[in-house]
């Protein structure tokens, strides 16, 4: 009886408006799920039916959802690089995040890590 009365929520949900929340607003199921006071389970179910990748979310969502703007797109990283004295590390901690998702923003952005190594005079 875990899904009584959850299963009239189905039609109800806009799946273009899902969409938005997830990939482009940085909702997370379980938040648009508690707002509605349902399970994420059927959230989940929901973006399965109408083929939500929640995989495919762009560089934005993923700055939004840490709140560093900065790294919304590739114009203030491209700044770091030219700078060329930061490296991977350095920029991480100067942003509070780890090297490694700095790398697969840097990635998602369309550039390439290796070329955030500092630059040795």
């Amino acid at each position: 009886m875990e899904d009584e009365g959850q299963g009239e929520l189905l039609p109800l949900i806009n799946p273009d408006w899902l969409r938005r929340q997830l990939l482009e607003k940085g909702q997370t199921l379980e938040s648009i799920a508690q707002k509605f006071g349902v399970g994420h389970q059927l959230l989940y179910k929901i973006s399965e039916k109408y083929g939500i990748n929640q995989n495919s979310r762009k560089p934005s969502w993923y700055a939004r959802r840490l709140g560093i703007p900065e790294l919304a797109t590739s114009v203030w990283l491209l700044k770091q690089k030219k700078r060329g004295n930061l490296g991977l590390k350095n920029l991480a901690a100067q942003l509070k995040i780890s090297t490694s998702f700095l790398r697969h923003q840097i990635r998602r952005l369309g550039l390439n890590p290796a070329d955030f190594s500092p630059q040795r005079s």
